[in-house]
């Protein structure tokens, strides 16, 4: 991954950890949100990533790849 493809799925990190906040303040205990947020400071640190198949960009490429694929007609006839 790229350094900005790792800093867009950080922010989507951040974004769904602060809906999670948002939703469930009271539901969760406090030292949740403390791990939540020490994973997204890890994931912005930690130059890596690693492969899985349980992945939401893995969702968005199957479902984009559906829609590229288009229709090319057959041609029967072959000219001399």
């Amino acid at each position: 991954m790229s350094l900005l493809q790792m800093s867009f799925a950080g922010a989507v990190m951040i974004l769904a950890i602060t809906i999670i906040r948002a939703l469930a303040i009271s539901l969760l205990p406090k030292k949740t949100f403390l791990a939540l947020w020490g994973i997204a400071v890890a994931r912005l640190l930690l130059p890596f990533s690693l492969p899985s198949t349980f992945s939401v960009y893995s969702l968005i490429g199957s479902q984009t790849s559906g829609i590229a694929a288009t229709k090319v007609p057959q041609i029967d006839k072959v000219l001399p």
